[in-house]
């Protein structure tokens, strides 16, 4: 799946170092994270989703 790596030169930014320390959230089932890089494992079904997402909004924005 697709990879997303931090670059060697942004580990030290004071704002990601303070997230990653901080910030306690649980890994989605279809991520995989590992040093700095997060693959893609699946593409995640809608109940695999956690953000709050108003699909009949985003249907009206493409349909104009």
């Amino acid at each position: 799946g697709d990879v997303v790596e931090i670059r060697e030169k942004s580990r030290s930014m004071i704002v990601l170092r303070h997230n990653l320390d901080t910030l306690d959230r649980a890994v989605p089932q279809w991520l995989e994270t590992g040093d700095m890089r997060v693959t893609v494992r699946d593409l995640p079904i809608r109940e695999q989703i956690d953000v709050p997402v108003r699909e009949q909004l985003i249907v009206e924005l493409y349909s104009k």
